[in-house]
């Protein structure tokens, strides 16, 4: 069985840079916890704030080599 965890930064509650502080902490959380797949799926964002989304993530995450 794989696990997947869908974002929507909207489920948290304050500020948009309050949401995105918190979405990257349960990110973080869920890789920690061994979830297989984390799927960035932010409807309303921009491919470019996407990008810089997925550029966060990356820095937060310890590389898995």
């Amino acid at each position: 069985m794989l696990l997947c965890y869908i974002t929507d930064r909207r489920q948290f509650a304050g500020s948009e840079a309050d949401q995105i502080r918190q979405l990257l902490a349960k990110i973080k959380e869920c890789a920690e916890a061994g979830v297989d797949y984390i799927q960035l799926r932010e409807k309303d964002m921009t491919t470019r704030e996407l990008q810089k989304l997925a550029q966060q993530i990356a820095t937060a995450l310890p590389s898995h080599t």
